[in-house]
């Protein structure tokens, strides 16, 4: 992030943004395949229980943030972080 937020000060002046955008956990394939052992099984559930939306986040749920991001209608942010984590930093 702090990476991120020198490029994004650096780079600013030739209009060049930077921003992250830090998903949480997302139903993915490779979640579905850790949910195949008990012991990772039982690990993603306590995480999930911390999650004040209490599920894992879809890939869907993700992607239009990269696509505002990327659009012309967030050409005025730049060196900004997006935690799209079912409010699990809120924490």
């Amino acid at each position: 992030m702090a990476f991120s937020k020198t490029i994004a000060r650096a780079h600013a002046r030739d209009h060049i943004r930077v921003n992250v955008v830090s998903p949480g956990l997302c139903e993915t394939p490779l979640i579905e395949e850790m949910r195949q052992d008990a012991f990772t099984a039982k690990i993603l559930g306590s995480i999930v229980n911390f999650i004040p939306m209490k599920r894992l986040g879809e890939p869907a749920e993700i992607a239009p943030m990269v696509v505002f991001l990327a659009s012309d209608a967030a050409s005025y942010i730049t060196g900004q972080v997006f935690s799209i984590n079912g409010g699990l930093n809120m924490v």
